[in-house]
């Protein structure tokens, strides 16, 4: 854990976190830490975040998992830090973090998302469950749900390409990485939406399979959903900084924009 008064910063992580099948334990997880409720600044994980979850038990497993850290609480932060780590789990799975309750600006996450067993949320390209804010962040991994929904029928299950709950606050963001679910059509930002989505919040409707940005709550405009030829071309992205001095950059070639600050790395 990562207490309030706590700053990790400039690291490079690489390895394996592992959870044991044990429903009885309620573990966040991350290759970082479980919780931060610090500073994270300038952080980079790869390697495997394995949350064993309760597999097919009749007891639902409620660990949190993410590429960095598990549980960014109501006073952390998460700044320019990113994770390419494969994230496999049974229950609150993210790319980059399971559960955000604090701030997460300038970050991204690329590596897979996997989310299994039994009451499954559904795993999030780069956040689960956000009742913090999220901006200028990305996510560029795929994220299948191959768990089961154990709620009555019609209720919401899988996940998303960004994040699956929002509850809070998302600006100036974006998420490319293909989902598949066999029993829900793709989505591409959350899968429900109880919070505030701005406008400026886009996804690759290629790349993702999604037509839909939001399936449950308040929605987003299709129009959100962009062509790979789209998301290659700055003009699409309203309100973003693509100046010398801003924030975003489009290198030549690239499908995406990425954050100035990994052209320094």
């Amino acid at each position: 854990m990562i207490g309030t008064e706590g700053v990790v910063r400039n690291l490079n992580i690489a390895g394996t976190a592992i959870k044991a099948p044990n429903p009885a334990a309620t573990v966040d997880m991350g290759l970082l830490a479980g919780m931060n409720n610090g500073t994270v600044l300038r952080v980079n994980t790869s390697g495997t975040v394995l949350d064993g979850g309760s597999g097919s038990s009749s007891v639902p497993d409620t660990s949190g998992a993410g590429g960095l850290v598990g549980f960014n609480a109501d006073a952390g932060s998460i700044l320019r830090s990113s994770s390419s780590a494969a994230v496999t789990g049974g229950y609150v799975l993210g790319g980059l973090v399971g559960t955000n309750s604090g701030l997460i600006s300038q970050s991204f996450a690329t590596g897979p998302v996997i989310s299994s067993g039994y009451f499954a949320y559904g795993g999030g390209g780069l956040v689960s469950t956000n009742s913090g804010t999220i901006s200028q962040s990305y996510a560029t991994g795929s994220t299948m749900f191959a768990g089961l929904c154990a709620g009555a029928p019609g209720a919401p299950c899988g996940g998303a390409a960004l994040v699956v709950f929002n509850l809070r606050t998302i600006t100036q963001s974006f998420a490319t990485g293909p989902v598949s679910q066999p029993e829900y059509g793709p989505i591409g930002i959350a899968r429900t939406n109880g919070g505030a989505i701005t406008n400026d919040v886009y996804w690759n409707s290629d790349t993702t399979g999604a037509t839909i940005g939001v399936v449950y709550g308040t929605p987003i405009p299709a129009a959100n959903g962009l062509t790979t030829t789209q998301m290659s071309t700055p003009t699409s992205f309203v309100g973003y900084d693509f100046s010398p001095t801003g924030v975003w950059a489009m290198p030549a070639g690239a499908t995406h924009p990425v954050l100035r600050w990994q052209l320094a790395q």
